[in-house]
This record gives C-alpha cells, structure tokens and sequence, in this order.
C-alpha cells in the first residue's frame, strides 16, 4: 500500500482521525475505497490495522483521560462510533482520542457538544471522509452537520456522565432485567442517550412516570421487588446517590402494596440474570441449581448456571400455593428468628414448598418472605427432618477461637476473604457462628504448616 501523501500526526488526534486525513489528502473520497471494514474496525477500536505500511504512520494511542470511570455496560472506556466537534473541524480539521470517550458530552477544547447524528436525516454518523467536511455520512443526505443545543450542565464531571448514560439506556427500555457488557462501547445516538438519562435522574415527574411505566409491564401476581427489577439493576450500578430521582426510588420502599388480585394467575417468563435472582429470593448459588433440578429455574443457554447466566424465575410464582385457609399464618419473614437458630435456609425453604413438603399460602406482598406464609407446625417438622438429615455443625467465634488459637478478630477476617467458607444462612456475615468442618479443616492446615517449618532446610 503506497500513498502519495502521508501527513504528520497532530498531538492527541485519533488512529482512525488519522486515517480519514490519509484518505482525504490521497484523493479517497470514501475511506472504504482505501480499507476494508474489519480494518476500519480495529482502527475504530485504537487498534493497528495490520497493514505495515499503514502502522508505520499511525500516531502512539493516547490516554483518553477518564479510563478510571467505570461502566458496567462496557469494560473499555472506548467508544468506536465517532463524535466531532465542528470547531475541532473547521480549525484543525482533527478529531481527538478524547472524543472517543464515552464519558465526555463536550469537546474538552472548545466546550461545543458533541455530534453524533445528522441534525437533518437523524442517521448517526460513521466513520468516513465526510465528517472531515463537516457533511453528514449517509450516503443519500451528506448535508453540513450543524451544532446541537445543550440540556446539561456545563460542568458536570465524567462519573456523572457515566450515570447518565447507564440511566438512558433504562430510559429508553423501562422494561430492561439484564445488563450485557460489551467490551467497547458501541451506543448510536450517545448524545441523546446521555441527555435521557439526565432527564430522568434529576426530574421528579419523569422519574415517576418512568417508574410507573416500569412496573406496569409486571404480572400483579409477583412481589413489589420483583415487580421493579429494572429501579434494582439501575440504582445498584449509579456511583452518585445524589441524584433526586433516588429520593422517588427510596419512596418506592416504603409504599404499601395493594394486590387485588385473590387467584392463581399464571405468570409470563421473567428473565433476569442468576445473581440478581439469588437476591431477591435469598438463596446462594446452589440452592438456586437445586431449583433448577426441578425445573422452578430455567436456563435460557446450554452454559451451566452461574451468577451471570439470564435465568426464567417464573415457573417458581406458578408453583406457589394459593391457599385462603393459611392466610392466617406468620409469614415467613416473621419466622426467620426460627429458620436461624435451627442453621435453616431461605432456598431449603423454598424447595420444601415447591416440592408440597410444608404447608404454605402465596399471596404477593413486598418480597418473597413476606408473601408467604406457613404452617408453624408443619415448619417445626420440616425443621427437624432436615436437621436429622443434615451433618452440618456450628460453632461460635468463641469456641473455634480455643480451637485454633487464633483471635476472633483475625477467624472473621479469614471468612470475609473466603480462606473459612460462611455457613450457607449467613448471607452478610452477621452471624458469629463457624461452621465445625471449617475449623477442622483449619487445624490441619496449620499442623501440616507447622510440621513443614520443623524439616531441616538443605
């Protein structure tokens, strides 16, 4: 590959800026006339092409400046859909690394915001010649692109950013229950998208429209927390919580829910990822197989199930009892004292329901414990069947801190980082309890260390 012309890199301008200027100072009036599309791509990605000739022009990539924002939608801080600036344009006839920042809404020169689609056809621009004309690159438009009002702040940080264009996302789809991570970002219509997502952070009325859209797309026969799985996902991954639509969320906690509905309707499929069922039905991961093994969890792949598998849960509410005569009963939040001091869990529970072996009525409420209810009598025999069954022991931070010889401050730290697995009931570590086969395991390691430092050293 021979060019006639091959310009100097001007400081902080794009790999793939670069190569449109290549193109247009070599009489291409496409870029695809000079490279194809995969190419294009790895350029896009601040990539080298592959082509020598070409990778011995390319400017060094340069630091885009917000690498150390985060987002859960992509792992690179890198979008490869372009944005200009119009001045950047018509002075330098340049388009910079940093405006391939997802994070970025102005240029960071001349404060302009960023372009990313035709003002006149709305086709989102990509990478070709043209946008060094400042024209539009739909082939059937190439219209001047012109300059977008603003509707953010001037000043507004990158993590805010970050917010905004996580909340767009759910913005435009109130129904979202899964997040995908892509490793670039790839978001046609990024501008719009960020200023979606700032309108409905720090807008009351719009969060609450958004809110009640949200959950209007939910069978009433589920709990309010799963009824509001997409507020979960969003307010889990926001890194401010000062936004005023949390103060509209947080009120979602505190209303009381009215189900009408007395029947046993059938719920359509519900499908979020594994760990964020495990949340809402409290179980760990495999009390949630052993749902699967009846089919109450289904996988919607052939990969085995882990925390980031997309599970159905629905066949879990359409299993559930509805039953008038225990509406009468404690729920199952209320006897929680009980299911902990008998070293009994949420998803042991659970299982025992689904499969008829406790008596228990389903009726939705806020969660999923306080939406059952059960027979005390028919637990107290459930409990001990399992407890017969069960060869799990505990022992208090006390008692294994004599075992051990270790204090209890340094056995806790050892179960937070996970060297002492936590009893399967103990979901926050809030429990002073070990279990006896981790302590023993505990003590054999430390004699076999001990006996390894008494060998002589050659």
């Amino acid at each position: 590959m021979q060019f006639a012309v091959t310009p100097c890199c001007k400081p902080q301008e794009s790999i793939i800026g670069y190569c449109l200027r290549l193109a247009k100072r070599n009489g291409f009036t496409t870029i695809r006339d000079m490279l194809s599309d995969p190419v294009i791509l790895r350029l896009a990605k601040g990539l080298k092409s592959g082509v020598f000739e070409l990778d011995a022009l390319l400017p060094d990539t340069a630091p885009m400046g917000q690498a150390s924002v985060r987002c859960v939608l992509f792992k690179k801080p890198h979008s490869i859909l372009p944005r200009i600036c119009l001045t950047c344009i018509a002075q330098d006839n340049v388009i910079p690394v940093s405006h391939q920042s997802p994070f970025i809404y102005r240029c960071d020169k001349h404060n302009d915001v960023l372009i990313d689609t035709c003002s006149h056809c709305s086709h989102p621009l990509h990478w070709d010649v043209d946008l060094l004309n400042a024209r539009c690159t739909n082939a059937s438009c190439q219209r001047p692109l012109g300059a977008c009002q603003s509707v953010l702040p001037d000043s507004l940080p990158p993590q805010d950013l970050s917010d905004c264009l996580f909340a767009g996302i759910f913005a435009r789809n109130p129904h979202k229950l899964s997040i995908k991570t892509h490793t670039f970002a790839k978001c046609y219509h990024i501008r719009s998208i960020i200023e979606d997502g700032f309108k409905l952070l720090t807008q009351e009325r719009r969060a609450k429209m958004w809110l009640a859209e949200s959950m209007s797309n939910f069978s009433h026969q589920l709990p309010i927390t799963f009824r509001t799985i997409p507020i979960a996902l969003l307010q889990r991954h926001l890194k401010s919580q000062n936004w005023p639509a949390n103060e509209v969320f947080k009120q979602l906690a505190q209303c009381e829910y009215n189900n009408a509905a007395g029947s046993n309707c059938s719920v359509p499929p519900l499908l979020t990822h594994a760990d964020v069922a495990m949340q809402l039905f409290g179980v760990e991961l495999f009390e949630l197989k052993q749902l699967q093994q009846f089919e109450l969890i289904i996988t919607t792949s052939v990969a085995n199930l882990n925390k980031g598998v997309v599970v159905d849960i629905s066949p879990v509410f359409n299993a559930l009892p509805f039953n008038t005569t225990l509406q009468q009963m404690p729920t199952l939040k209320e006897l929680m004292p009980l299911l902990h001091a008998s070293n009994i869990t949420v998803g042991k529970i659970l299982e025992a329901i689904l499969t008829q072996r406790l008596a228990s009525s389903y009726r939705p409420s806020y969660d999923i414990l306080t939406s059952l209810r059960v027979d005390p009598d028919c637990l107290l025999e459930l409990i001990k069947a399992l407890k017969s069954q069960s060869t799990l022991q505990k022992l208090t931070l006390s008692e294994a801190s004599k075992l051990t010889g270790l204090t209890e401050k340094k056995l806790l730290s050892l179960r937070e980082n996970g060297i002492i697995k936590k009893l399967p009931w103990d979901h926050d570590f809030s429990l002073k309890f070990c279990s006896y086969n981790e302590i023993v395991k505990l003590q054999k390691a430390q004699l076999t260390k001990q006996m390894l430092l008494q060998l002589p050293h050659d």
